[in-house]
């Protein structure tokens, strides 16, 4: 039989936590839906799915598969009959630069690495054998919208939902444009900002000199954490949508999570994204040059203009343009669908 070891993102998810569904803080707004949907498809298949740490209890290693979510520490001390399938990597430079940096020996020794940008400019994949990289598309829990949060009436500032973090690695990060962008629109109390540690001055993610320049334009907009991001963005009719590295082929969950809650995605991120995800269920960011040029643009939208961004959204959402993020674990895993 088939036996497939998964390394998660996270060691959290061990002890086969990453399949569960039942932890509201764990799988909050069903972020781990993905992996759990992986997991039954390999069981339909004919195969058995666990969490890498159950390797050591594994009577025979010569069958077992072994893929990585970002943990380089735990192959290398592994057992040579492991078969060393893909390591994937999810996040981007700016998070993990050590990853990257390993990149050249974690490519000899996997079958297959699945980073974002296969075609780029090569700043991470320099001596790496090309013919093992692969295309990754970050994984998706649901396809199409979820329509019980379109109804709502909607406030017309602009929402953004993200942590206070600050990048590992300075290369092309957006961090920093993200912190610009809030204090700009505060200026005319335009943002909400909702996300955990913008109030720990004292934190790691707080030493920084763009967070601190910016922290009482920040405070100032930062409404507190929140549950169900879903159900936030349901409120609004735009949020801001900046992803963390601006690279090509780099499309994390941000903007996906915006079209389920039927959110208008104002977008600084992948250049290509275009090449992903249709121009007209979007705002792009890159075209204005001050948050007065951004607001003068929202202000001129009616009300059948948003609905319209709405409708190509839910187009865009039923579309076989999202199989390769919605199919894109059971791709990796070569699992029939």
């Amino acid at each position: 039989m088939r036996s497939i070891y998964i390394d998660p993102p996270y060691p959290v998810l061990e002890s086969n936590r990453l399949f569960l569904l039942n932890d509201p803080i764990l799988n909050r707004d069903d972020q781990l839906l993905y992996f759990h949907r992986l997991r039954n498809s390999i069981l339909e298949n004919g195969a058995v799915a666990s969490t890498a740490d159950y390797l050591k209890f594994c009577d025979d290693s010569r069958d077992a598969e072994y893929y990585s979510f970002g943990n380089y520490s735990r192959f290398i001390k592994m057992s040579s009959d492991v078969k060393l399938k893909a390591f994937i990597l999810m996040e981007p430079p700016s998070a993990f630069p050590y990853i990257y940096k390993a990149l050249p020996l974690i490519a000899n020794k996997f079958e297959s690495v699945y980073v974002h940008n296969i075609e780029g400019d090569g700043f991470f994949t320099r001596n790496i054998d090309k013919k093992k990289l692969k295309k990754f598309y970050h994984p998706i829990p649901y396809r199409g919208v979820l329509e019980h949060y379109w109804s709502k009436d909607r406030s017309n500032k602009i929402l953004l939902i993200n942590g206070n973090h600050r990048p590992l690695d300075s290369s092309r990060e957006l961090y920093s444009l993200r912190i610009r962008w809030i204090a700009e629109l505060q200026k005319s109390n335009s943002i909400d900002l909702y996300g955990r540690g913008w109030d720990k001055w004292w934190s790691g993610n707080s030493r920084w000199l763009p967070y601190w320049i910016n922290r009482r334009s920040i405070l100032s907009a930062w409404r507190g954490s929140c549950g169900s991001k879903f159900e936030m963005m349901g409120r609004y009719d735009f949020a801001l949508c900046i992803e963390n590295t601006e690279m090509i082929g780099y499309i994390s969950e941000k903007i996906f999570d915006c079209f389920y809650s039927g959110v208008i995605p104002i977008y600084w991120g992948a250049p290509d994204v275009n090449n992903y995800i249709s121009s007209n269920c979007y705002i792009s960011l890159r075209d204005f040059s001050s948050a007065d040029a951004l607001l003068k643009k929202l202000h001129s939208l009616t009300r059948d203009d948003v609905e319209e961004y709405r409708e190509n959204i839910k187009i865009f959402m039923e579309s076989k343009n999202l199989d390769p993020f919605y199919n894109s674990l059971e791709n990796i895993f070569n699992i029939n669908i």
